[in-house]
Order: C-alpha cells, then sequence, then structure tokens
C-alpha cells in the first residue's frame, strides 16, 4: 500500500493525515448487473481549527477518477466521517468500497479513531477501515 503525509490548510479548519488508496463502484455504463471498480484516493485524519490548532474532529477523504471530492467530517468519529464520505458519493451514483462500511468491521477501545479496527474475516490483525472488504479485494485483484 502506498501512503503518504497529507495536510491541506483551508481558511480555517486544517486536515492533517495520511492517504491510502482505496476502491469504489460505480453501476456499469452499459446497464448490466456488475459494477465497474476503480481504485481511488482516500486519506483519514484529525480536523483542527485556528492558529492554535484546537482539535475540532475527524475526516475522511475520497477523491473519484474524474476529480471529484467526497470529504465526511465528523467531531467524535472516524468511522462516521467515512459513513458521510460514503453517503456523498453515493448521490451521485459512486459505491464506496470499505471495510470499515460493514457491520462487522469493528473498533477496539484501543484502535478507536486510529481507522484501525477489527473483521471477522481477517482473526488475527487489525485491518484499515478503507481497505475493500474480502470479496471485493479477491474481485479487484482477479480483474484489475
Amino acid at each position: 500500500m502506498r501512503y503518504r503525509d497529507l495536510c491541506e490548510t483551508g481558511p480555517w479548519k486544517q486536515y492533517h493525515g495520511r492517504s491510502r488508496p482505496c476502491l469504489i463502484a460505480s453501476p456499469h455504463p452499459l446497464g448490466k448487473a456488475d459494477c465497474v471498480i476503480v481504485e481511488a484516493d482516500g486519506a483519514w485524519g484529525t480536523v483542527t481549527t485556528g492558529r492554535t490548532r484546537v482539535f475540532h474532529g475527524y475526516f475522511v477523504e475520497v477523491k473519484g477518477p474524474s476529480g471529484e471530492v467526497w470529504l465526511g467530517e465528523d467531531r467524535h468519529s472516524v468511522r462516521n466521517a467515512l459513513r458521510q464520505a460514503s453517503d456523498l458519493a453515493g448521490q451521485v451514483g459512486w459505491i464506496v468500497l470499505a471495510i470499515g462500511l460493514e457491520s462487522d468491521w469493528r473498533e477496539s477501545g484501543l484502535s478507536a479513531n486510529s481507522g484501525y479496527g477489527y473483521h471477522p474475516a481477517y482473526p488475527d490483525r487489525a485491518v484499515h477501515m478503507l481497505e475493500p472488504p474480502p470479496r471485493e479485494r479477491s474481485a479487484h485483484r482477479d480483474n484489475p
């Protein structure tokens, strides 16, 4: 996986975090039952405000293949920020394929808001919330 530091500054908000690729899907353009799955740029981290960088919440950003950006923010949970970004992508027909959106993905007390959690398909390790669910992971490997 490729990671890079991310720090974008807005007028009063600063986004600090890391980037990570993720998968998104759109309905097939020819009306077939299957979807078109593409790799997108994802990022997650914290939002701070003001000159002294007071903690304001968490963010998740997903960038579509045409440059569109879906930014989810939440004061209390990075997972809720992921859900918000997924909802925004869904409004224009994209589906974010992230294991963190599955009901079986859980955070522990120590991993809360780190972006990592646990899923029954991976009993021996923590997985990042932007990793694709197991079924999409194998489908994407077969058809890159």
